[in-house]
């Protein structure tokens, strides 16, 4: 209980809710934009392919620029798999969650405003294709977001030796989320974020029937993937710990002495 109060009297912890709030608002603006399509040259709506890496390639600007203040969640599925992993407190994910939706609600409102009326359309909302059922749209967007947490986590997390290298690892992220809506985008749209569905969805109204799942879905997915990362796939093997660890301690030793040799 402690320790939740000290993290409310953090003047640090409401810049980084801010933040929240903001990438996911900038997010969302890029994402129903690009949807929208306005290109003057256009025959249609922008192709998957161009869809798959504005949105990709957006967050992983957002995660180099805004990592280091908030950990650029800007997803609410994301913020409660870390939750789940043990990497960020109830506190957090709460205000995290809220501030996540209120940015998309946020970036949708300035797509609306900047988008003319004829062209707005669904403004951006994601839907599930005629062709399959909503079990089927649930268990795909359960799968695309398990496949991006478990991303996050990997390019987050210091086990099996992993190292930092910097923007690689918010590219990484990125990748993963092209990949997903590559795969994802024919069949429901590949939301996998709560807050991206929600935005648009409140601005102009539009509650399909089968919206749930893009909550439940992406939520789900999400702590699945904590879940199975916490408990197996980042136990270390003890043996090849131990290994690595005497080899780089011998290899220590011998460039120490070699820099002995040198002196004299």
């Amino acid at each position: 209980m402690e320790k939740h109060l000290a993290e409310l009297k953090d003047k640090y912890f409401y810049r980084a809710v801010f933040t929240e709030l903001f990438g996911t608002a900038v997010f969302v603006y890029l994402v129903t934009s690009v949807l929208i399509n306005l290109n003057p040259t256009s025959t249609g709506a922008a192709s998957i392919v161009q869809i798959a890496f504005a949105i990709g390639l957006a967050i992983s600007v957002l995660a180099q620029t805004f990592g280091p203040i908030s950990g650029a969640h800007f997803n609410p599925a994301v913020t409660i798999g870390l939750l789940v992993k043990g990497d960020v407190s109830i506190i957090k994910t709460i205000f995290y969650v809220v501030a996540q939706h209120i940015g998309g609600v946020v970036g949708a409102a300035i797509t609306y405003s900047v988008t003319p009326a004829s062209r707005r359309g669904n403004l951006g909302s994601v839907a599930i294709s005629s062709e399959i059922n909503e079990a089927q749209g649930f268990f795909v967007e359960f799968l695309l977001t398990s496949l991006l947490m478990f991303t996050v986590l990997a390019s987050t997390s210091k086990d099996h030796g992993r190292k930092d290298f910097g923007y690689a690892n918010g590219l990484a992220i990125g990748i993963s989320i092209t990949v997903a809506h590559l795969v994802g985008i024919p069949y429901t749209g590949a939301c996998i974020n709560p807050a991206r569905a929600v935005g648009p969805a409140l601005v102009i109204n539009f509650w399909p029937t089968h919206y749930w799942l893009y909550w439940i879905g992406p939520i789900l997915g999400a702590i699945f993937a904590s879940v199975l990362y916490r408990f197996i796939f980042s136990i270390e093997d003890q043996t090849t710990y131990k290994i690595n660890e005497k080899e780089t301690r011998n290899n220590n030793t011998s460039h120490q002495n070699e820099v002995v040799v040198e002196m004299t």
